[in-house]
């Protein structure tokens, strides 16, 4: 499970340090037939324009094929659920950290969030979320609820 929030920065070279803390669960330890384990890292499934959360999602391997097998799920004999699967798995980048514990997210990615230097890794439960600083600023600060929505959505979980 992930959760907490890191601030970090990308360097030069496109590349972000995943946090201690999350190394594990993301990549793993060790490896699968000598690589190094997989993660993905896609666009916000339920933002595909960014207009909203602009943010990328860090996927653990297994997570992700839950996700993906879901979208598998789905007919593709509706012309919005092909248009949906093209640009979710058009903007996916699986990738593996290296010895540094960095990983490099491709431009498409970077541009998508919007994000140039200092991010915010945002844990929430099954994936990471990376952030452009400035943009997850400006979301919490947008965020005027008093409380009681959270009232209300917990209470009908039953809490």
């Amino acid at each position: 499970m992930f959760c907490n929030k890191y601030n970090h920065t990308i360097d030069d070279k496109g590349r972000l340090i995943i946090p201690v803390e999350y190394r594990e669960e993301l990549a793993g330890g060790g490896s699968d037939n000598g690589y190094p384990r997989r993660f993905y890292i896609t666009t916000n499934l339920w933002d595909p324009m960014g207009a909203q959360e602009p943010c990328l999602y860090l996927w653990p391997e297994d997570n992700y094929r839950m996700l993906r097998d879901k979208l598998a799920g789905m007919s593709e004999q509706d012309p919005q659920v092909r248009r949906m699967k093209r640009k979710f798995f058009s903007s996916t980048q699986s990738t593996t950290l290296d010895k540094q514990g960095r990983v490099l997210i491709i431009p498409e990615l970077k541009e998508y969030a919007g994000i140039e230097h200092d991010v915010k890794l945002i844990g929430m439960d099954m994936r990471i979320e990376v952030w452009n600083a400035d943009a997850w600023k400006a979301y919490q600060a947008a965020d005027e609820d008093d409380g009681s929505h959270w009232s209300e959505t917990l209470g009908s979980l039953g809490f």
